[in-house]
């Protein structure tokens, strides 16, 4: 897969076109970084609010776990893993208005 995408600066007028390609190591989910499995979280329950085709048949208790998997109890940045809870706990409402945030 080859991701492309184009960027300017705000005094340029000519956008510079940037391509990178990936390369799947097929590292399974479970070694991957706390970061990735969080922004998959993520990403996932945005498939499902959307009924995206591309969502494979995830579920939100799946979107939950991924996300309880990514916290990281002795992180530098409680603010951060704070936000990480609040995400898992309003994934796991399966609302679009979270409970606690009301």
């Amino acid at each position: 897969m080859t991701i492309k995408f184009r960027y300017k600066k705000p005094d340029e007028d000519v956008s510079k076109l940037i391509v990178h390609p990936l390369i799947d190591s097929n590292t399974i989910l479970s070694k991957t970084s706390d970061n990735f499995r969080w922004s998959a979280s993520v990403a996932a329950f945005g498939m499902l609010l959307r009924d995206s085709e591309y969502s494979n048949n995830y579920s939100y208790d799946a979107v939950v776990q991924l996300a309880q998997n990514s916290l990281i109890w002795l992180s530098p940045s409680v603010l951060w893993q704070a936000g990480k809870k609040i995400f898992r706990d309003c994934a796991g409402q399966q609302y679009l208005v979270c409970p606690a945030l009301v």
